[in-house]
């Protein structure tokens, strides 16, 4: 029990940390008015899943978290600027249960803010202890992924109008990889860098959080429909047209309902009913596009462990089966999904 309670103050420790590292940047590189709006936005929690990722990795990578601090900031602010930026663009008003960031500042100032954000990252790490070499590694993938989710969520709106094509499927794999995967994998992939980890360990744990992003968009997606995520109304996806994994699966299995789908999809915000919300959550319930979610889900996670990253490092694979756990508890109490997936 004692060690339980050192370990949870010692991650409180080092998420305080990210914070001040997070607050300390924004202080010295925003406006008055920039600081003020990324304040708000920061007052209401957020899991800070990413940061926490990376300092658990750099606890089994065997790498001082001190070395990690400034990565894991970095990623934590860009995330959040791209937070920022998604409820400006989806229409979103609410955000971890309070007024997103638009609706109280404005379009224009949430645009800023969101740029901001993504861009100051790389100065949460420029006083870290790390090798001139790490530093501009970093910056590269840093870099690229930020290339990388801007791609995903420019394909995510260019491909609404296809629903019902058969290429659909890939379409959306190919843009949740960038826009959610990319972020994961690259964080971790950094991690691996500063820890000083070899070339294969190194590719095989970005692999392995690019199948975790994938994994998570795709709960993420079954949540919006049979879950709490923080909005304003459940079926927010829907109400904005998104093509979510329950598009992409629902039409593959059952492309009768593709004329209905689509109609709803194409719908204004306002306009979309609850009727609609309950009768596409049918749909899915019924046709058994739920348990072939679980399925793939369950693929993923056999992929992920099976890498060799994890049968050389066993405290490793032990934190990675934690941290797919913990992904799926918020999905554990449908009835279509726990089937499968204990």
């Amino acid at each position: 029990m004692q060690i339980n309670i050192d370990s949870k103050l010692f991650e409180a420790d080092l998420m305080t940390q990210v914070d001040r590292r997070i607050f300390d940047v924004v202080g010295d590189n925003a406006s008055e008015v920039l600081a003020e709006m990324a304040k708000q936005h920061f007052a209401h929690g957020g899991k800070k899943l990413r940061s926490r990722i990376a300092l658990s990795l750099a606890v089994v990578l065997d790498a001082p978290a001190s070395k990690i601090l400034g990565w894991a900031a970095a990623c934590e602010l860009f995330h959040n600027g791209t937070l920022v930026h998604d409820d400006l663009q989806d229409g979103d008003s609410v955000r971890r249960g309070q007024p997103a960031i638009w609706k109280t500042f404005g379009a224009a100032q949430a645009i800023n803010l969101g740029d901001c954000l993504m861009l100051i990252g790389p100065q949460a790490w420029k006083n870290d202890d790390l090798t001139d070499k790490n530093k501009a590694e970093l910056a590269l993938l840093y870099s690229q992924l930020a290339s990388a989710v801007i791609q995903g969520q420019s394909l995510e709106f260019s491909f609404k109008d296809q629903v019902g094509i058969r290429e659909l499927g890939d379409d959306y794999r190919r843009c949740i990889t960038l826009k959610t995967a990319a972020l994961f994998a690259k964080l971790a992939k950094g991690v691996a860098l500063i820890a000083g980890c070899g070339e294969d360990d190194k590719h095989d744990l970005e692999k392995a959080f690019e199948n975790f992003g994938i994994m998570f968009q795709i709960q993420d997606d079954i949540l919006d429909l049979f879950g709490d995520k923080g909005r304003e109304s459940v079926g927010c996806d829907v109400k904005e047209g998104k093509i979510s994994a329950l598009v992409v699966k629902l039409l593959e299995r059952c492309p009768v309902h593709g004329t209905w789908l689509r109609a709803v999809l194409q719908k204004d915000r306002d306009l979309t009913t609850i009727e609609d919300i309950q009768l596409f959550k049918h749909h899915l319930e019924e046709s058994g596009t739920l348990l072939e979610l679980a399925l793939d889900l369950e693929s993923l996670e056999t992929s992920i462990l099976g890498l060799d990253v994890f049968h050389k490092r066993p405290a490793a694979k032990v934190a990675m089966k934690s941290l797919l756990e913990t992904l799926m508890t918020p999905i554990r109490h449908i009835p279509q999904m726990n089937a499968n997936l204990n």
